[in-house]
């Protein structure tokens, strides 16, 4: 098990103007990213029993450059063991982990459900299951699960050992409701699903981070979008001696309640996808960074760079606001130290 670093030093993250920007660099302490004033937006064609999603390129986003906003950190110091949850080496050769990470795939529902067949689903596990072996996780695949195994899967895997893993990492790819996710079967609720993992019925993940990730709709509603304008002191320590049941808890939705999630028929979820391409950029990037950053870049990524396209005008045009919701406790950092590479 690897010690936290000492490095001493602050952060200061700049966030450029453009909500285009794609990829990372830092340099020395600075944190930034570059993009462009010219972007892609995305058309597509849509179906929407399973809002499938092929994109094409379509027109541009032209001369929009709002004000550099600058966001310093505390001067408390970044790399304080304290901020951050411990990072576990790993050797996947030796079958050491960070964790395991479950990821349940759900493609073809039973008829009496109404759900149609989720065309596009197995791009987004593939990629995800090739990201999180290469961050060190025990990937476990599952697909077309029923409510009966869901519901088994997840309570084994709360009673599991975590002592040796520093964390948990869950995808579920299906269709859903608002608080349900859909088995090949029938709805389960998201809450009894993560509810598994609270600190009073998974002690060995207690004060480790849990980190659920849901590709699902959460009710029918398009989002049309609005329209953007284009112009040119020391700390008292507390001494904790127990924490919440319900910290160290990370929830992200592919979209926010009441609103349909668009998927790719041909390439995967707007969601998934995006995620995963962040998350290899920092991966390969000089420095990584904490998750709840690079969620909010993804979140900026989907709403910026997304639209949808069919044959129906209730539908085309339409936006996607991804959501997450967090009890961290500590900075997490999955692609690595936070330390510069």
């Amino acid at each position: 098990m690897s010690s936290p670093p000492t490095q001493s030093g602050s952060l200061r993250l700049l966030i450029a103007s453009c909500p285009f920007e794609r990829h990372f660099m830092v340099m020395g302490n600075v944190f930034q990213t570059t993009g462009m004033k010219q972007s892609f937006i995305e058309d597509a064609h849509v179906h929407t029993s399973d809002a499938a999603v092929v994109r094409r390129r379509n027109y541009f986003l032209k001369d929009y450059s709002p004000p550099t906003v600058v966001w310093k950190l505390s001067t408390q110091d970044v790399y304080d063991p304290d901020l951050y949850y411990p990072i576990y080496e790993t050797n996947p050769a030796k079958r050491i982990y960070r964790g395991q990470c479950f990821l349940i795939n759900q493609r073809d529902f039973l008829p009496e459900t109404g759900q149609a067949c989720r065309y596009g689903t197995d791009k987004d596990a593939d990629r995800v299951e090739r990201l999180f072996k290469r961050l060190g996780y025990y990937v476990q695949r599952y697909f077309n699960v029923n409510q009966a195994m869901m519901q088994r899967l997840f309570h084994e895997a709360a009673t599991l050992d975590h002592s040796c893993f520093d964390s948990f990492v869950c995808f579920i790819l299906s269709h859903g409701e608002n608080g349900m996710i859909y088995a090949t079967d029938g709805p389960v609720s998201v809450e009894a699903v993560v509810s598994c993992f609270r600190g009073d019925r998974c002690p060995t993940l207690i004060g480790k981070p849990k980190l659920f990730f849901l590709q699902a709709c959460r009710g029918t509603r398009f989002d049309e979008g609005v329209s953007l304008p284009l112009k040119t002191d020391a700390v008292e320590e507390i001494l904790v001696t127990k924490l919440p049941s319900e910290s160290d808890i990370l929830l992200a939705h592919s979209t926010v309640p009441g609103y349909f999630a668009w998927r790719n028929s041909s390439s995967g979820s707007w969601f998934i996808q995006e995620l995963c391409k962040i998350l290899e950029d920092d991966l390969t990037g000089k420095q990584a960074h904490d998750i709840l950053t690079l969620l909010t870049v993804v979140a900026r990524c989907v709403a910026y760079q997304y639209r949808s396209n069919t044959g129906r005008p209730d539908s085309r045009s339409m936006v996607q606001m991804t959501d997450f919701s967090s009890t961290l406790t500590r900075r997490m950092f999955l692609t690595g130290s936070p330390r510069c590479r």
